[in-house]
């Protein structure tokens, strides 16, 4: 029982980092964009 806790709990943190790592691997376009520019999905 304790360990459907434990996936409850610390599932979706590891999933996040997972994706995070993912995204920096295979999208590095992503994390350099600042705030004030155009989205990756905005019509120029």
């Amino acid at each position: 029982m304790a360990r459907v806790s434990v996936v409850i709990v610390a599932g979706p943190p590891v999933g996040g980092a997972l994706l995070f790592l993912a995204m920096l691997r295979f999208d590095r376009q992503a994390p350099e964009t600042d705030p004030g520019e155009a989205g990756a999905f905005s019509e120029k």
